[in-house]
């Protein structure tokens, strides 16, 4: 699994929200929504986006880099 994969899990379960509670929020399936945080696929930069808003994060955060 990936950086991303892996830290778009791990935020997502510190903050107590359901797969399919992020995936409704950013206007996805379900399924889909499950291969961004399996590292099967990335989502395009709307989403990526949209999932910063909805998590409350930065882009940095996801990615695992440091924050300047």
């Amino acid at each position: 699994m990936n950086t991303f994969a892996a830290n778009l899990r791990k935020i997502r379960k510190e903050q107590g929200l359901t797969q399919d509670r992020v995936a409704k929020a950013i206007c996805i399936d379900r399924t889909t929504y499950c291969k961004y945080e399996n590292g099967v696929t990335v989502p395009p930069l709307d989403m990526f986006l949209l999932l910063c808003r909805v998590l409350q994060v930065t882009p940095n955060q996801l990615f695992g880099w440091n924050e300047p």
